[in-house]
């Protein structure tokens, strides 16, 4: 079957019929690595995986750098290419910068009456300037006075005294109960 992989035996008797072609690629991976192929890096016996790491990243050091010098001078090449065109592009033909266009930011700012930050301190309530959508507007004391309302309209939330005292007593009877229930859930 020709798709087969050949027998070892046969392989290498091939090998020394074409003699050249097998010392030319001795050579050539002898050169390169100086006698030790990087792809021949195994684990020894006895060494720990910690020490078989330090060995493979002290033999890849020098081309790690060297690979990192290319890419830091081929990202220089390309700014600078780029700085040069778009300075080219800025420039009219009359010599007049063009003008600028302006970068949207990663996250703009809006101008809105939001808290910057989360946990502020809030010494006053807010200043309302304008009402809030669906919101309908007061009426003002004279117009309350002509509809025969008068001002107690305009204190619709403000209790008398009187019912002041009465949520006073509904309150605490409203704690009285909730500790006694309380202690008979701990004490039964």
């Amino acid at each position: 079957m020709p798709h087969k992989r050949a027998k070892r035996t046969l392989r290498e008797k091939q090998r020394t019929q074409s003699g050249r072609r097998a010392s030319r690629k001795r050579r050539k991976s002898e050169g390169k690595d100086g006698g030790e192929g990087k792809s021949k890096l195994r684990i020894q016996p006895g060494e720990s995986m910690a020490h078989f790491n330090r060995r493979v990243e002290d033999s890849m050091r020098g081309d790690v750098r060297v690979a990192m010098k290319n890419s830091s001078a081929l990202a220089r090449k390309v700014r600078k290419g780029e700085e040069a065109t778009s300075k080219a592009t800025k420039t009219t033909k009359k010599g007049a910068p063009a003008p600028r266009k302006q970068k949207p930011e990663e996250f703009e700012r809006l101008s809105t009456s939001t808290p910057r930050r989360l946990n502020d301190i809030v010494h006053a309530p807010p200043e309302l300037k304008k009402l809030p959508r669906g919101a309908k507007q007061r009426p003002k004391s004279s117009d309350a006075a002509a509809n025969g309302e008068g001002a107690a309209s305009l204190r619709q939330g403000a209790l008398s005294m009187a019912q002041k005292a009465m949520l006073d007593e509904e309150r605490l009877k409203a704690i009285n109960m909730y500790r006694e229930m309380k202690k008979a859930k701990a004490g039964g």
